[in-house]
């Protein structure tokens, strides 16, 4: 067995952080493990024992924001949560740094927690950097005047596609132009 795969910060010698989730009724700290296929958070305690259950993401890719973007938009419930990232090397005691400053909050755990806490991205800002057309600036009054509905692409599901810059794969019939 190599000896980066001992070592539970790092998988295949690169650095990871784990994802950890604070549920905020029963303050208690977990790693996450994944998300199941309903969207349900499934975590694991944060120990030694359970570390080749964490979820691991290399702390130095240019990924990581994205990773997380994409893991907040399956996840269902998110409200309940707070989530935070730890070097997998300190999850046990950044767990439980968080999770005692959630019972009696002071100000060095509040330090801490806000250092390692991971912001649920803005998904409106989000879609829209994502986007090749700016919602914002369709004119959805001249698409109507020719029978194009912002209300019939959704539906179809060709708007998201159409905003990122993609083709539909159906044709749309305008009213008031001549068959021919």
């Amino acid at each position: 067995m190599d000896a980066n795969n001992l070592n539970p910060s790092t998988t295949d010698g690169k650095k990871t952080d784990v994802l950890l989730a604070l549920n905020k009724q029963t303050n208690k700290v977990n790693a996450v493990k994944g998300i199941d296929e309903d969207g349900k958070l499934h975590t694991v305690p944060p120990t030694q024992n359970h570390s080749s259950d964490f979820m691991r993401v290399d702390k130095n890719s240019d990924l990581f924001p994205d990773f997380f973007s994409n893991f907040f938009r399956k996840l269902k419930e998110i409200e309940g949560f707070g989530f935070f990232k730890s070097d997998a090397s300190q999850v046990e005691e950044n767990a439980k740094t968080i999770q005692g400053n959630a019972e009696k909050p002071t100000p060095e755990g509040g330090k801490l927690s806000d250092m390692l806490k991971v912001e649920k991205p803005d998904f409106n800002e989000l879609l829209k950097n994502n986007y090749h057309i700016d919602p914002a600036k369709i004119d959805w009054e001249s698409l109507n005047k020719i029978g194009i509905t912002q209300e019939q692409l959704e539906k179809s599901g060709n708007l998201n596609p159409m905003l990122r810059g993609y083709k539909s794969p159906f044709t749309f019939k305008m009213l008031g132009q001549a068959d021919q």
